[in-house]
């Protein structure tokens, strides 16, 4: 027997790292998942490149369209009859993207060693996640490739759709927002100091509004650049405390309570959940082993620990909406439907229509909710400007006036 080092999925977020003795990697494999475990990677111990294999590139990030077509393209391929080899190598001729090639030719190098598609794209894990592998290896199993990596390409552009649907919703009034800034930063750094200096040669007092626009102005100019500072290292310590476990999750249930953008960011975090975990459930892996792969999909620590129930509840033998019902975040229906879902015996299906709901409807309030907020941006942005205005204006009427008389 050899004996192979495994590192593998020990819950949805523990790794562990061990040697077995088997056969072959294949029988190495079947081993790791009998004890429970989801292996990431399997290597003859002992052989640091086995296979002669070149050295992975796995810190490489791809863009996620780049992922996208390369799934679509060679799932197409293999359909159309065209054998996996001489699919990735026709894929790597043509593509252009120099990060997505290298990684593509160290793929075709490890497929033309006799090795699967799936034990290739462990080697990239910043590039190809969990999820992605998990769906490949049922569909090599079941001997569906094609349609494994046509799913993950789907389930891909879903996720990727919904981003860019978010990031074109809040576009216009965060460049409204940007704008109002900017154009506050011009006035207190120069044409309030223009105008102080005018002001302070005529001597006269000034009325408050303007005194206070002026005290700004000064405070910006002479302590802007501790400002900066303190800016900055607000933003070094909003980072360091969501580093530290704890603080996140407080800092994460914090996002959840904001006043309609918190059930917002919710809806989301389901919808992600819920469809990574139908698609890997339809693709024939176990429940159990489905939920270890689909919960670190959910990056809102808060939700994430609610959810960690869900993985518990199954362990210990019973029912998916058992561990929903333990979960303050998740709605009844959410829990009413899974339920009915797993006394028909159509989970799968079950999660896919409550995800796309779910995403119909985060499309639509978030349509409902820029709506609102584009007006309310520059309504603020107006009344800011018109405070600055009136400041100014004040005292030149006031010298109007002293000009007259």
């Amino acid at each position: 027997m050899k004996k192979y080092k495994y590192r593998a999925k020990k819950g949805p977020e523990q790794t562990v790292e061990g040697i077995i003795a088997a056969e072959s990697q294949d029988d190495a494999i079947d081993k790791i998942n009998e004890m429970g475990l989801f292996p990431v990677a399997v290597d003859e111990d002992g052989i640091r490149n086995p296979s002669g294999r070149l050295p992975s590139f796995s810190k490489n990030k791809l863009k996620p369209r780049e992922i996208i077509t390369f799934y679509r393209q060679l799932g197409k391929l293999i359909k159309s009859g065209v054998p996996i080899l001489q699919a990735i190598t026709a894929f790597t001729d043509q593509s252009t993207a120099p990060k997505l090639k290298t990684i593509l030719e160290r793929i075709r190098h490890v497929v033309s060693q006799g090795q699967t598609l799936s034990t290739a794209l462990t080697e990239h894990p910043a590039a190809f996640s969990v999820f992605d592998v998990a769906l490949i290896q049922a569909g090599e199993a079941a001997g569906h490739l094609d349609e494994s990596l046509l799913r993950i390409a789907d389930y891909r552009m879903q996720q990727d759709a919904l981003v860019s649907k978010i990031k074109m919703a809040l576009a216009y009034p965060l460049f409204i927002l940007t704008m109002g800034i900017l154009a506050v930063i011009f006035m207190l750094t120069y044409v309030v100091p223009k105008f102080s200096s005018l002001f302070a040669d005529f001597g006269q007092k000034l009325p408050a509004i303007t005194r206070i626009l002026i005290a700004i102005s000064h405070l910006l100019q002479h302590y802007g650049g501790w400002l900066l500072i303190v800016l900055i290292l607000g933003y070094a310590l909003g980072k360091k405390l969501l580093s530290l476990p704890s603080e996140r999750k407080k800092i994460h249930r914090s996002y959840l309570k904001i006043p309609y953008w918190g059930e917002l960011y919710l809806k989301v975090e389901i919808s992600r959940f819920v469809r990574t975990l139908a698609l890997l459930l339809k693709n024939g892996i176990p429940i159990l082993n489905a939920l270890q792969i689909a919960l670190p999909v959910i990056r809102n620590e808060a939700v994430r620990q609610d959810a960690q129930a869900c993985y518990e509840a199954v362990q210990n033998g019973r029912y998916l909406s058992d561990g929903l019902k333990k979960s303050r975040l998740f709605p009844p229906l959410l829990i009413q439907l899974v339920a009915l879902g797993e006394e028909s015996g159509r989970l799968d299906e079950t999660l896919l229509d409550v995800s796309d709901w779910y995403e119909q409807d985060t499309v639509e309030s978030l349509a409902v909710a820029t709506r609102l907020l584009e007006p309310l941006v520059i309504l603020a942005v107006g009344l800011v400007l018109g405070f600055f205005i009136i400041a100014i204006l004040l005292p030149v009427f006031s010298i109007d006036m002293l000009v007259d008389s």
